[in-house]
Protein backbone atom coordinates (compact mmCIF):
# COMPACT_ATOMS: atom_id res chain seq x y z
CA UNK A 1 0.00 0.00 0.00
CA UNK A 2 1.50 3.33 -1.03
CA UNK A 3 0.14 6.79 0.31
CA UNK A 4 -0.68 7.83 -2.70
CA UNK A 5 -2.48 4.98 -3.64
CA UNK A 6 -6.34 7.32 -4.44
CA UNK A 7 -8.02 3.51 -3.38
CA UNK A 8 -6.37 3.66 -0.12
CA UNK A 9 -8.22 4.30 3.07
CA UNK A 10 -6.75 8.29 3.90
CA UNK A 11 -8.00 10.62 5.85
CA UNK A 12 -8.93 13.58 2.76
CA UNK A 13 -9.70 13.40 -0.89
CA UNK A 14 -8.26 16.22 -3.19
CA UNK A 15 -9.46 17.28 -6.41
CA UNK A 16 -8.64 19.53 -8.96
CA UNK A 17 -11.36 21.10 -11.76
CA UNK A 18 -13.15 17.68 -10.40
CA UNK A 19 -10.56 14.83 -11.00
CA UNK A 20 -9.24 13.00 -8.38
CA UNK A 21 -5.77 13.25 -7.11
CA UNK A 22 -3.25 10.57 -5.86
CA UNK A 23 -2.38 12.96 -2.71
CA UNK A 24 -0.22 12.89 -0.10
CA UNK A 25 0.11 15.02 2.92
CA UNK A 26 -2.35 18.16 2.90
CA UNK A 27 -2.28 21.17 5.55
CA UNK A 28 -5.09 22.90 5.53
CA UNK A 29 -5.68 26.46 7.51
CA UNK A 30 -8.48 28.30 8.94
CA UNK A 31 -7.76 31.60 10.93
CA UNK A 32 -9.89 34.74 12.25
CA UNK A 33 -7.46 36.93 9.67
CA UNK A 34 -7.45 38.41 6.24
CA UNK A 35 -10.62 39.92 4.27
CA UNK A 36 -13.01 38.37 5.96
CA UNK A 37 -13.73 37.19 9.47
CA UNK A 38 -12.59 33.07 8.48
CA UNK A 39 -10.24 32.75 6.26
CA UNK A 40 -8.99 29.13 4.43
CA UNK A 41 -6.15 28.03 2.67
CA UNK A 42 -4.51 24.54 1.96
CA UNK A 43 -1.17 23.11 0.19
CA UNK A 44 -0.43 19.78 -0.01
CA UNK A 45 1.61 17.26 -2.69
CA UNK A 46 0.76 14.85 -4.97
CA UNK A 47 2.46 11.88 -7.46
CA UNK A 48 2.50 12.35 -11.10
CA UNK A 49 2.87 10.65 -12.93
CA UNK A 50 1.02 7.56 -11.24
CA UNK A 51 -0.27 4.49 -12.24
CA UNK A 52 1.11 5.38 -16.33
CA UNK A 53 -1.49 8.82 -15.83
CA UNK A 54 -0.39 12.48 -15.88
CA UNK A 55 -2.01 14.05 -13.48
CA UNK A 56 -0.40 17.28 -14.11
CA UNK A 57 -2.45 17.63 -17.11
CA UNK A 58 -5.73 18.25 -15.22
CA UNK A 59 -3.82 22.34 -13.99
CA UNK A 60 -4.43 25.16 -16.76
CA UNK A 61 -2.13 27.03 -14.26
CA UNK A 62 1.09 24.59 -15.85
CA UNK A 63 2.95 25.75 -18.59
CA UNK A 64 1.69 23.69 -21.81
CA UNK A 65 -1.87 23.70 -20.48
CA UNK A 66 -2.78 26.79 -22.41
CA UNK A 67 -6.43 27.32 -21.25
CA UNK A 68 -7.19 29.55 -24.19
CA UNK A 69 -7.12 26.69 -26.04
CA UNK A 70 -8.62 24.51 -23.91
CA UNK A 71 -12.19 24.67 -24.25
CA UNK A 72 -13.21 22.17 -21.43
CA UNK A 73 -11.22 23.93 -18.43
CA UNK A 74 -11.75 27.06 -16.89
CA UNK A 75 -9.17 29.46 -16.98
CA UNK A 76 -8.66 29.59 -13.02
CA UNK A 77 -8.16 25.52 -11.62
CA UNK A 78 -10.28 24.99 -8.67
CA UNK A 79 -9.13 23.02 -6.08
CA UNK A 80 -11.86 21.48 -3.47
CA UNK A 81 -10.75 19.10 -0.15
CA UNK A 82 -13.32 16.73 1.10
CA UNK A 83 -11.32 15.18 4.59
CA UNK A 84 -12.71 12.44 7.36
CA UNK A 85 -13.66 13.21 10.75
CA UNK A 86 -11.44 10.97 13.13
CA UNK A 87 -14.37 9.44 15.09
CA UNK A 88 -16.17 8.80 11.73
CA UNK A 89 -12.39 7.09 10.40
CA UNK A 90 -12.66 4.66 13.92
CA UNK A 91 -15.90 3.79 12.95
CA UNK A 92 -14.78 2.58 9.75
CA UNK A 93 -11.91 0.35 10.53
CA UNK A 94 -14.37 -1.05 13.85
CA UNK A 95 -16.74 -2.82 11.16
CA UNK A 96 -13.95 -3.13 8.50
CA UNK A 97 -15.66 -1.81 5.70
CA UNK A 98 -13.77 0.56 2.80
CA UNK A 99 -17.12 0.85 -0.06
CA UNK A 100 -18.41 3.56 -1.42
CA UNK A 101 -21.04 4.03 0.60
CA UNK A 102 -19.35 4.42 3.53
CA UNK A 103 -16.77 6.44 2.10
CA UNK A 104 -19.78 9.15 1.39
CA UNK A 105 -20.65 8.93 5.13
CA UNK A 106 -17.96 10.15 6.51
CA UNK A 107 -16.35 12.52 3.84
CA UNK A 108 -16.77 16.63 4.68
CA UNK A 109 -16.16 19.32 2.62
CA UNK A 110 -13.54 21.59 3.96
CA UNK A 111 -12.36 23.92 1.18
CA UNK A 112 -13.23 24.96 -2.30
CA UNK A 113 -10.66 27.64 -4.00
CA UNK A 114 -8.75 28.55 -5.96
CA UNK A 115 -5.27 27.18 -7.09
CA UNK A 116 -2.29 29.68 -6.46
CA UNK A 117 0.70 27.68 -7.42
CA UNK A 118 1.79 24.38 -8.78
CA UNK A 119 5.12 23.09 -9.35
CA UNK A 120 7.98 20.26 -8.49
CA UNK A 121 8.19 19.86 -4.24
CA UNK A 122 11.18 19.74 -3.01
CA UNK A 123 11.22 16.32 -2.63
CA UNK A 124 13.83 13.99 -3.77
CA UNK A 125 11.33 12.30 -5.23
CA UNK A 126 10.95 13.07 -8.69
CA UNK A 127 7.07 12.32 -9.24
CA UNK A 128 6.26 14.40 -6.11
CA UNK A 129 4.42 18.07 -7.06
CA UNK A 130 3.34 20.55 -4.44
CA UNK A 131 0.03 22.84 -4.47
CA UNK A 132 -0.97 25.75 -2.96
CA UNK A 133 -4.61 27.33 -2.69
CA UNK A 134 -6.78 30.02 -1.42
CA UNK A 135 -10.32 30.25 -0.79
CA UNK A 136 -12.71 33.15 -2.13
CA UNK A 137 -12.49 34.98 1.19
CA UNK A 138 -8.57 35.73 0.28
CA UNK A 139 -9.34 37.02 -2.91
CA UNK A 140 -12.58 40.00 -1.51
CA UNK A 141 -10.06 42.28 -0.70
CA UNK A 142 -9.33 42.49 -4.80
CA UNK A 143 -12.49 43.42 -6.14
CA UNK A 144 -13.13 47.18 -5.99
CA UNK A 145 -16.80 48.35 -4.68
CA UNK A 146 -19.07 51.36 -5.51
CA UNK A 147 -22.03 51.48 -3.96
CA UNK A 148 -23.98 54.35 -1.83
CA UNK A 149 -26.43 52.44 1.52
CA UNK A 150 -29.10 54.97 2.15
CA UNK A 151 -31.20 53.72 4.80
CA UNK A 152 -29.49 50.28 4.36
CA UNK A 153 -30.21 46.44 5.50
CA UNK A 154 -28.38 43.47 5.42
CA UNK A 155 -30.45 42.31 2.89
CA UNK A 156 -29.74 45.27 0.05
CA UNK A 157 -25.88 45.09 1.26
CA UNK A 158 -25.21 40.97 0.43
CA UNK A 159 -27.20 41.44 -2.60
CA UNK A 160 -24.99 44.02 -3.79
CA UNK A 161 -22.03 41.42 -2.63
CA UNK A 162 -23.49 39.11 -4.66
CA UNK A 163 -23.68 41.00 -7.80
CA UNK A 164 -20.09 42.36 -7.69
CA UNK A 165 -18.80 38.36 -6.80
CA UNK A 166 -21.12 36.54 -9.36
CA UNK A 167 -18.25 35.05 -12.34
CA UNK A 168 -15.25 36.16 -10.34
CA UNK A 169 -14.88 32.46 -9.33
CA UNK A 170 -14.90 29.40 -11.33
CA UNK A 171 -17.28 27.85 -8.99
CA UNK A 172 -20.94 28.63 -7.27
CA UNK A 173 -20.82 31.40 -5.21
CA UNK A 174 -24.34 32.14 -3.10
CA UNK A 175 -25.22 33.96 -0.01
CA UNK A 176 -27.61 33.29 2.35
CA UNK A 177 -28.92 35.94 5.50
CA UNK A 178 -31.75 34.19 6.27
CA UNK A 179 -32.26 33.19 10.08
CA UNK A 180 -33.26 29.34 9.19
CA UNK A 181 -30.69 26.47 8.33
CA UNK A 182 -28.93 25.30 5.82
CA UNK A 183 -30.22 23.20 2.87
CA UNK A 184 -27.79 22.11 0.41
CA UNK A 185 -28.06 19.92 -2.65
CA UNK A 186 -24.90 17.94 -1.85
CA UNK A 187 -22.47 15.74 -4.74
CA UNK A 188 -23.33 11.75 -3.93
CA UNK A 189 -20.92 10.41 -1.48
CA UNK A 190 -20.20 14.24 0.41
CA UNK A 191 -21.75 15.38 3.27
CA UNK A 192 -21.57 18.71 5.05
CA UNK A 193 -20.48 18.48 8.98
CA UNK A 194 -23.64 17.94 11.12
CA UNK A 195 -22.96 20.94 13.91
CA UNK A 196 -20.85 23.23 11.48
CA UNK A 197 -23.03 25.42 9.74
CA UNK A 198 -26.06 23.81 8.80
CA UNK A 199 -27.32 24.54 12.35
CA UNK A 200 -25.52 27.44 12.52
CA UNK A 201 -27.47 30.57 13.76
CA UNK A 202 -27.79 32.70 10.54
CA UNK A 203 -28.18 36.62 10.57
CA UNK A 204 -31.49 37.97 9.88
CA UNK A 205 -32.36 40.91 7.89
CA UNK A 206 -31.39 43.88 9.97
CA UNK A 207 -31.37 47.58 9.41
CA UNK A 208 -27.88 49.53 9.37
CA UNK A 209 -28.36 51.93 12.17
CA UNK A 210 -27.16 55.87 10.82
CA UNK A 211 -27.09 57.92 7.52
CA UNK A 212 -25.82 56.90 4.22
CA UNK A 213 -22.52 55.25 3.44
CA UNK A 214 -20.52 55.75 0.07
CA UNK A 215 -17.56 53.22 -1.05
CA UNK A 216 -15.63 54.42 -4.17
CA UNK A 217 -14.02 51.89 -6.36
CA UNK A 218 -10.87 54.08 -6.89
CA UNK A 219 -10.15 53.28 -2.52
CA UNK A 220 -13.03 50.93 -1.32
CA UNK A 221 -13.38 47.14 -2.19
CA UNK A 222 -16.01 44.43 -0.84
CA UNK A 223 -13.30 43.76 2.13
CA UNK A 224 -14.36 47.31 3.16
CA UNK A 225 -17.94 46.57 2.62
CA UNK A 226 -18.05 43.74 4.69
CA UNK A 227 -16.40 45.49 7.41
CA UNK A 228 -18.36 48.03 7.38
CA UNK A 229 -21.62 45.63 7.58
CA UNK A 230 -19.34 43.43 10.39
CA UNK A 231 -19.11 46.63 12.62
CA UNK A 232 -22.50 48.66 12.47
CA UNK A 233 -24.67 45.12 13.19
CA UNK A 234 -22.03 42.93 15.31
CA UNK A 235 -21.58 40.39 13.14
CA UNK A 236 -19.20 38.17 11.71
CA UNK A 237 -18.80 36.97 8.01
CA UNK A 238 -16.82 34.37 6.16
CA UNK A 239 -17.30 31.75 2.91
CA UNK A 240 -17.95 28.30 3.93
CA UNK A 241 -16.88 25.46 1.55
CA UNK A 242 -19.60 23.59 -0.06
CA UNK A 243 -18.91 20.54 -2.99
CA UNK A 244 -20.26 22.76 -5.29
CA UNK A 245 -18.71 25.82 -3.82
CA UNK A 246 -19.45 28.79 -1.50
CA UNK A 247 -21.89 30.51 0.75
CA UNK A 248 -21.32 33.79 2.56
CA UNK A 249 -22.62 33.40 5.55
CA UNK A 250 -22.98 35.51 8.16
CA UNK A 251 -24.19 35.86 11.90
CA UNK A 252 -24.30 37.40 15.65
CA UNK A 253 -23.61 33.88 17.11
CA UNK A 254 -20.70 32.36 15.71
CA UNK A 255 -19.48 30.67 19.18
CA UNK A 256 -22.74 28.72 18.75
CA UNK A 257 -20.76 24.98 18.77
CA UNK A 258 -19.38 23.77 21.98
CA UNK A 259 -16.71 20.90 21.65
CA UNK A 260 -16.09 19.03 25.18
CA UNK A 261 -12.48 16.98 25.67
CA UNK A 262 -12.63 13.49 25.80
CA UNK A 263 -12.14 13.08 29.72
CA UNK A 264 -15.54 15.10 29.63
CA UNK A 265 -17.27 12.84 27.36
CA UNK A 266 -16.92 14.79 24.66
CA UNK A 267 -15.35 13.28 21.13
CA UNK A 268 -12.50 15.75 20.79
CA UNK A 269 -9.24 13.81 22.24
CA UNK A 270 -7.30 15.97 23.24
CA UNK A 271 -3.88 15.18 22.70
CA UNK A 272 -1.65 18.32 24.20
CA UNK A 273 -2.80 21.66 25.67
CA UNK A 274 -0.39 24.37 26.96
CA UNK A 275 -3.18 27.21 26.12
CA UNK A 276 -2.84 29.34 29.46
CA UNK A 277 -5.98 30.03 31.84
CA UNK A 278 -5.27 33.48 32.20
CA UNK A 279 -4.82 34.66 28.31
CA UNK A 280 -5.82 38.47 28.45
CA UNK A 281 -7.20 41.07 30.78
CA UNK A 282 -8.83 43.45 28.43
CA UNK A 283 -12.77 43.40 28.84
CA UNK A 284 -13.38 47.30 28.30
CA UNK A 285 -13.24 49.58 25.48
CA UNK A 286 -14.32 52.86 24.96
CA UNK A 287 -15.10 54.25 21.21
CA UNK A 288 -15.57 57.95 20.01
CA UNK A 289 -17.52 58.85 17.21
CA UNK A 290 -16.89 61.85 14.32
CA UNK A 291 -17.66 65.46 15.34
CA UNK A 292 -21.50 65.79 13.28
CA UNK A 293 -24.99 66.27 14.14
CA UNK A 294 -26.20 62.45 15.05
CA UNK A 295 -29.45 60.58 16.23
CA UNK A 296 -30.26 60.05 19.60
CA UNK A 297 -31.91 57.05 21.28
CA UNK A 298 -35.83 57.94 22.89
CA UNK A 299 -36.78 54.66 24.13
CA UNK A 300 -36.65 52.24 20.87
CA UNK A 301 -37.20 55.09 18.44
CA UNK A 302 -34.26 56.81 16.43
CA UNK A 303 -34.85 60.92 16.84
CA UNK A 304 -32.60 63.51 15.99
CA UNK A 305 -30.04 65.76 18.07
CA UNK A 306 -29.37 68.71 17.60
CA UNK A 307 -25.78 69.87 18.90
CA UNK A 308 -24.77 73.13 19.60
CA UNK A 309 -20.39 73.16 19.35
CA UNK A 310 -18.18 70.47 18.68
CA UNK A 311 -19.30 67.90 20.16
CA UNK A 312 -19.00 64.15 19.76
CA UNK A 313 -19.96 60.86 21.16
CA UNK A 314 -18.34 58.16 23.49
CA UNK A 315 -19.08 54.69 23.91
CA UNK A 316 -17.98 52.20 26.25
CA UNK A 317 -18.68 48.67 26.17
CA UNK A 318 -17.56 45.50 28.94
CA UNK A 319 -17.32 41.76 28.38
CA UNK A 320 -19.07 40.94 31.82
CA UNK A 321 -17.71 37.57 32.42
CA UNK A 322 -13.96 38.88 32.00
CA UNK A 323 -14.86 41.86 34.00
CA UNK A 324 -16.15 39.53 37.03
CA UNK A 325 -13.11 37.83 36.83
CA UNK A 326 -10.29 40.44 36.72
CA UNK A 327 -12.45 41.57 39.90
CA UNK A 328 -14.63 43.68 38.49
CA UNK A 329 -11.70 45.80 37.30
CA UNK A 330 -11.83 47.74 34.07
CA UNK A 331 -8.92 46.70 31.63
CA UNK A 332 -9.16 49.23 28.89
CA UNK A 333 -8.33 48.47 25.04
CA UNK A 334 -7.84 50.53 22.32
CA UNK A 335 -8.79 53.52 24.20
CA UNK A 336 -8.67 56.04 21.60
CA UNK A 337 -10.14 54.38 19.07
CA UNK A 338 -12.38 55.89 16.41
CA UNK A 339 -15.30 55.40 14.77
CA UNK A 340 -17.69 56.96 11.65
CA UNK A 341 -20.58 56.05 13.37
CA UNK A 342 -22.69 58.80 13.07
CA UNK A 343 -25.87 57.31 15.35
CA UNK A 344 -25.49 56.22 18.96
CA UNK A 345 -27.19 52.80 18.42
CA UNK A 346 -24.30 52.18 15.62
CA UNK A 347 -21.74 53.49 17.96
CA UNK A 348 -22.20 51.10 20.60
CA UNK A 349 -22.95 48.02 18.00
CA UNK A 350 -19.02 48.95 16.74
CA UNK A 351 -17.49 49.31 19.61
CA UNK A 352 -19.19 45.94 20.84
CA UNK A 353 -17.40 44.58 17.60
CA UNK A 354 -14.08 46.13 18.04
CA UNK A 355 -13.95 44.82 21.13
CA UNK A 356 -14.65 41.30 20.59
CA UNK A 357 -11.52 41.69 18.03
CA UNK A 358 -9.21 42.73 21.03
CA UNK A 359 -10.46 40.20 22.49
CA UNK A 360 -9.77 37.38 19.41
CA UNK A 361 -6.17 38.96 19.17
CA UNK A 362 -5.26 38.33 22.64
CA UNK A 363 -4.56 34.30 21.75
CA UNK A 364 -2.50 32.78 24.86
CA UNK A 365 -1.97 29.20 23.67
CA UNK A 366 -2.04 26.11 21.46
CA UNK A 367 -3.85 23.01 21.50
CA UNK A 368 -3.27 19.67 19.37
CA UNK A 369 -6.82 17.28 19.22
CA UNK A 370 -7.04 13.83 16.72
CA UNK A 371 -8.19 14.93 13.22
CA UNK A 372 -11.26 16.83 14.67
CA UNK A 373 -13.44 17.76 11.25
CA UNK A 374 -16.48 19.71 12.81
CA UNK A 375 -14.19 22.39 14.80
CA UNK A 376 -13.96 26.21 13.01
CA UNK A 377 -12.54 29.34 14.45
CA UNK A 378 -15.12 30.75 16.87
CA UNK A 379 -16.08 27.30 17.92
CA UNK A 380 -15.28 26.58 21.81
CA UNK A 381 -13.46 24.07 23.60
CA UNK A 382 -14.53 23.03 26.63
CA UNK A 383 -11.01 21.29 28.42
CA UNK A 384 -8.68 21.52 31.47
CA UNK A 385 -5.61 23.22 30.81
CA UNK A 386 -3.49 19.71 30.82
CA UNK A 387 -4.42 16.70 27.77
CA UNK A 388 -5.02 14.10 30.27
CA UNK A 389 -7.67 13.65 32.96
CA UNK A 390 -5.55 12.54 35.32
CA UNK A 391 -2.98 15.76 35.61
CA UNK A 392 -4.54 18.36 36.88
CA UNK A 393 -7.79 16.67 37.15
CA UNK A 394 -8.83 18.94 40.27
CA UNK A 395 -8.68 21.87 37.98
CA UNK A 396 -11.74 23.18 36.84
CA UNK A 397 -12.45 23.42 33.16
CA UNK A 398 -11.83 26.00 31.03
CA UNK A 399 -14.05 27.26 27.85
CA UNK A 400 -11.74 28.13 25.49
CA UNK A 401 -12.18 29.71 21.78
CA UNK A 402 -10.80 28.68 18.92
CA UNK A 403 -8.74 31.50 16.66
CA UNK A 404 -6.65 29.30 14.06
CA UNK A 405 -7.30 26.02 12.63
CA UNK A 406 -4.38 23.85 11.04
CA UNK A 407 -6.10 20.59 9.99
CA UNK A 408 -2.24 18.32 9.42
CA UNK A 409 -3.46 15.13 7.60
CA UNK A 410 -0.88 12.48 6.82
CA UNK A 411 -1.28 9.94 3.79
CA UNK A 412 0.63 7.69 5.97
CA UNK A 413 0.80 8.06 10.35
CA UNK A 414 -1.79 9.82 12.69
CA UNK A 415 -3.57 13.12 11.57
CA UNK A 416 -4.63 15.65 13.77
CA UNK A 417 -5.58 19.09 14.11
CA UNK A 418 -3.97 21.75 15.44
CA UNK A 419 -5.38 24.66 17.28
CA UNK A 420 -4.61 28.27 18.11
CA UNK A 421 -6.96 29.35 21.35
CA UNK A 422 -8.29 31.84 23.40
CA UNK A 423 -10.24 32.76 26.65
CA UNK A 424 -14.03 32.48 25.39
CA UNK A 425 -15.63 35.65 24.73
CA UNK A 426 -18.96 35.41 22.95
CA UNK A 427 -20.30 38.71 21.42
CA UNK A 428 -23.68 37.99 23.09
CA UNK A 429 -21.69 38.75 26.70
CA UNK A 430 -20.31 42.62 25.57
CA UNK A 431 -22.78 45.04 27.08
CA UNK A 432 -23.37 48.75 26.73
CA UNK A 433 -22.16 50.67 29.59
CA UNK A 434 -22.29 54.41 28.64
CA UNK A 435 -23.13 56.47 25.51
CA UNK A 436 -22.13 60.03 26.74
CA UNK A 437 -21.67 63.47 24.86
CA UNK A 438 -18.83 65.77 25.32
CA UNK A 439 -17.25 68.75 24.23
CA UNK A 440 -14.11 69.09 21.72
Amino acid sequence: MTEYDPDCLTDSKVWVNNHRLPAGDVDLYMRKEGPLDVTRYVEGKFASPWNDEDFTKYFNLLPGNDPLVSESQDLFDTLRVDVRDTQDTEDAKEDGTVDEEDEGNIYHTQFMGVVTGVGSSISKNEKEWAFRARGPGMFVDKIPASKTFTNGSTQNILRYVKQQIEGKYPFEISVDNTNESFNFDTNPGINLVEGAINQLPLLGNYEIPGGSKTFKKNQDTLEDVLTWLDDKVGIRLWFEPTPNGAVLVGTDTPTATEHNAHYLDGETYILNNDALVEINPVNTLTVKSKVTDSLGVDGVFEIKEIKTGNEYNIAKVRHQPLYEKAGRREFIAAPDALSDADTKNGLVNEAKSMLKTEIDEATGGDMSTLLNVPVKPYDTIVARPTCVKSDGSDVDPVTYEVSRVHHEIKAGGVSRTNLNVGLHAALGDIEKVSVETEKV
